[in-house]
């Protein structure tokens, strides 16, 4: 397998798109780019501090041990930290197959799946946005179309 990765920024806008291309030296099944970010929501057993939300979905809290349903795979989903607004994003710039949210005891873990390899040596491309800031979940949506046509390849 190899990974090539490279991380731009976005002017002024709290942005990081990541380009990652893998291409596999062979094909087994089930073989597939797996895009995986952790977030904490809770310290011991204090009081949750972030709540998770998808464009589709209003932020909600988490809860531990459980597989969470995103949607159906959504643009965009993150967090918002309840002590000081700030919100942290996942932006799919690239349409993935399937997008899982699990929660461990004081963590979640975002895992977003892409199709199966199907040629060797035939690199998949992959783009993704981290916003990192004060922007709302439910302005995240007009900040995306700005990602969007300004990062097209």
């Amino acid at each position: 397998m190899k990974l090539e990765r490279v991380l731009s920024l976005s002017g002024d806008r709290n942005i990081v798109i990541q380009d990652s291309t893998v291409t596999p030296k062979g094909i087994q099944p089930g073989q597939a780019y797996v895009l995986e970010n952790s977030v904490s929501f809770q310290q011991a057993h204090q009081p949750h501090y972030r709540r998770w939300f998808t464009n589709a979905k209003v932020p909600t809290e988490f809860s531990p041990e459980k597989e969470l349903s995103p949607g159906e795979n959504p643009e965009f989903f993150g967090t918002v930290d309840q002590r000081n607004g700030e919100t942290f994003a996942i932006m799919l710039l690239t349409p993935p197959l399937k997008t899982q949210l699990e929660t461990q005891r004081h963590s979640g873990i975002f895992r977003i799946r892409y199709p199966d390899f199907t040629i060797a040596g035939h690199g998949g491309h992959y783009r993704t946005a981290y916003y990192f800031g004060k922007e709302s979940p439910a302005h995240l949506g007009a900040l995306l179309k700005i990602v969007n046509n300004t990062w097209r390849k």
